[in-house]
């Protein structure tokens, strides 16, 4: 006897027509692969113009996911992104779930308080952060929140005030207003170096 099909009993997700990819990295691999020379980015800053491929913005995210796994990122792990809308925004998003972690998307608005609730309870073990954004420099404000972070090498901290944090990777702010440049960390690697 023929059943129909059931939750139960349906066939599997990969086998529906019309799907499409069931994951980031599958999504962004397939739409790499039909668009691969079409323009996927684009940001206007201080008169230049930044433009990403998809097979750009592919190898970007690749390059972001083989640097988390180095970071020790693996199924699960929390990697907390702290930017604004640009390229290395969208490369830091599929990037982590290519790595196989999970993405953390904390608002740049986030009030230090915020931002060390969020820290805390995401369990987040990499924050890649945009250092400057207008007048907030993320840079001092987690130097505030620990200022254990000035003693660490750059993936050794350990802090009892935000137990999960392992590593620290900021990024030069691209909406950051003119005049003093923001703070640094000696336990925060630069994006360039992350890479």
């Amino acid at each position: 006897m023929n059943q129909a099909p059931s939750l139960i009993h349906a066939p599997p997700l990969s086998e529906e027509p019309g799907l499409g990819a069931l994951s980031l990295p599958g999504y962004i691999k397939e739409v790499t692969e039909r668009y691969r020379d079409n323009e996927a980015v684009v940001m206007h800053h201080n008169g230049h113009v930044i433009r990403w491929s998809y097979q750009d913005l592919w190898e970007e995210s690749v390059a972001v996911a083989r640097s988390l796994i180095a970071c020790g990122v693996s199924k699960d792990t929390r990697v907390g992104i702290l930017m604004t809308n640009r390229p290395e925004y969208l490369s830091a998003l599929f990037g982590t779930a290519m790595a196989g972690g999970v993405a953390v998307v904390i608002s740049t608005f986030s009030t230090p308080l915020e931002l060390e609730h969020l820290l805390k309870m995401s369990e987040i073990s990499v924050l890649l952060y945009e250092d400057r954004v207008l007048k907030k420099d993320f840079g001092a404000i987690l130097s505030e929140l620990e200022p254990a972070l000035h003693a660490a090498a750059p993936g050794a901290i350990d802090s009892p005030r935000l137990p999960y944090l392992k590593h620290l990777v900021s990024l030069k702010g691209v909406t950051a207003l003119e005049g003093s440049s923001p703070a640094t960390i000696a336990s925060s690697l630069n994006w360039n170096a992350f890479i």
